[in-house]
């Protein structure tokens, strides 16, 4: 290789990435004021187009967007010289330091000045060089490495990176999360505005009436470095209600820490695990239903050609307007779709067959008995689970009353404990009276009740709003197939099937599907 120095164009490239934050690296500020005096001392001028400033890491390749412009430039010959403040500067990882030493190899960069590094432009120097880019390689390896063994040790002991939890602060010297104490309008701090939004959700209230019941609480989220406060959000709470930190588990850099069984008395569990799971359970059905439109039958239409359950929606018509109509989603699949009003049509032609004799009461009475006594089995289960849970609160209250606290956060975390077992009993015996009066109450439906019901089902099936003929279908009904744009078979759901038969063997009719 023969030696070379000088080069047409200079450009001085400054490079900051987030990982020297903190460290001794010199900042964009000084890395300009060094390389541009270096440049006046080597009689070279640098217009303020080649200054390339990017606040990037260079560990990995193709991270930098402003640094492969400026490798471009040098094969497309409109560059020649590099001026940065080290090596390092310029490459951290092996591919794009191969590139450079390529880049100078083959001519293209004929000049190369550091202001914390001598280059000379021969074997000797690119050989030197291909040592610096190494050595910024293993530095920079090893700082990554050092920090995800500290990463996991404070994790091991409970300590965080930062991440926030609405309803708690940091301590930014220990690392450890303990219950936000600051106090909104209302007169509740931010953790029991929180611990209020889940006994919300677990009762079943929706995302959008917790994010109104917290704004309209004084609930809000205080940034150290600012004045500015954030409110509570839609996807905020989608995210805090997924997330197992609030009964003890952080989930961080792929592992999970039980934060009960850590010896600090900072943290404390904001719900029970039973709770989360019950949210979770709650939170499935709501992400399955569709965001813009719940048409009804879902799920009770199947199409006779391929068995596919069938699409709904409702399209313009000729003229305009729209009609619910329902379609086989299945493009190989012939068969054509139905509009919404004969379904109805057909679904009143069946409830009206059903004429209330005493033959369909005493077959309704023989299936519903055998549908209450399921239904009582599983309300009596529950009631027994619910006594034992009232018990095991009870006996925890006493335990608590019984128990003193020294300093002031122990007892702000007490008293919570106290308040969060009162008001678990006082559901659980809510929950205990809805068994009792429903229990009382689980009887078959009198012959002139069931001939009232029977007789306002196709009304208001025709009539209803969209859930009304929803919940009206799903209760006969188990499903229509479709077949050629008409109704091909119905199947209905005990007692109503037997009824049916019973209706047409009593009318010399064909029988039912």
């Amino acid at each position: 290789m023969s030696e070379r120095s000088g080069a047409a164009r200079y450009v001085v490239y400054l490079r900051k990435s987030t990982d020297d934050m903190g460290k001794q690296t010199r900042s964009i500020k000084d890395q300009r004021t060094a390389c541009l005096h270096l440049a006046k001392q080597h009689g070279i001028t640098i217009a303020p187009k080649d200054i390339i400033a990017e606040d990037r890491s260079a560990r990995r390749s193709g991270n930098r967007p402003k640094f492969s412009k400026l490798m471009e430039d040098i094969r497309n010959r409109k560059v020649d010289g590099l001026i940065a403040w080290a090596p390092d500067r310029l490459a951290r990882n092996m591919k794009e330091a191969g590139e450079i030493i390529d880049l100078i190899d083959a001519g293209y960069i004929t000049d190369l000045k550091f202001a914390a590094y001598y280059f000379h432009n021969d074997y000797n120097g690119v050989m030197a060089l291909g040592i610096a880019f190494v050595l910024a390689k293993q530095y920079t390896d090893k700082l990554a490495h050092d920090v995800r063994r500290g990463i996991t040790r404070a994790l091991e002991e409970g300590r965080s990176g930062g991440q926030y939890k609405p309803g708690y602060v940091r301590d930014t010297k220990t690392g450890f999360y303990m219950p936000d104490e600051t106090v909104a309008i209302s007169g509740k701090t931010m953790f029991e505005l929180i611990q209020e939004a889940w006994r919300r959700r677990v009762a079943g209230d929706s995302l959008r009436a917790i994010e109104e019941h917290l704004k309209g609480r004084g609930f809000f989220r205080q940034f150290k470095r600012s004045d500015k406060r954030q409110l509570m959000t839609h996807e905020k709470l989608r995210k805090m209600f997924n997330d197992p930190f609030y009964y003890g588990v952080l989930v961080q850099a792929g592992k999970r820490i039980d934060m009960t069984e850590l010896d600090t008395a900072m943290y404390e569990p904001m719900v029970r695990e039973e709770d989360f799971r019950s949210v979770q359970r709650l939170a499935r059905p709501e992400l399955a239903v569709p965001k813009r439109h719940k048409y009804p039958f879902r799920g009770l239409l199947t199409c006779g050609g391929c068995g596919r359950p069938l699409s709904a929606g409702a399209p313009r018509g000729r003229r305009g307007h729209r009609s619910l109509r329902y379609w086989c989603g299945n493009k190989d699949c012939p068969s054509a779709g139905i509009r919404a009003k004969d379904i109805i049509a057909a679904m009143s032609e069946v409830l009206q067959r059903l004429h209330g004799t005493q033959a369909q009461h005493r077959h309704y009475q023989a299936q519903a008995r055998r549908v209450l006594r399921e239904r009582r089995k599983a309300l009596a289960s529950e009631r027994a689970v619910r006594k034992k849970r009232l018990r095991q609160n009870e006996d925890t209250l006493e335990a608590l009353l019984f128990t003193s606290a020294e300093d002031e956060h122990e007892k702000r975390v007490l008293q919570r404990r106290k308040n969060a077992i009162k008001e678990a009993l006082v559901e659980t015996e809510r929950r205990l009276r809805e068994i009792e009066r429903e229990l009382s109450v689980l009887e078959p439906i009198t012959f002139e009740k069931f001939l009232n019901t029977l007789k306002t089902l196709p009304q208001s099936l025709k009539y209803g709003d969209a859930m009304q003929k929803d919940i009206i279908a799903r209760n006969p009904f188990l499903n229509l197939t479709i077949e050629h744009g008409k109704i091909a078979a119905i199947k209905a759901h005990e007692p109503f099937a037997s009824m049916l038969k019973v209706h047409d063997s009593l009318n010399g009719g064909p029988g039912w599907t």
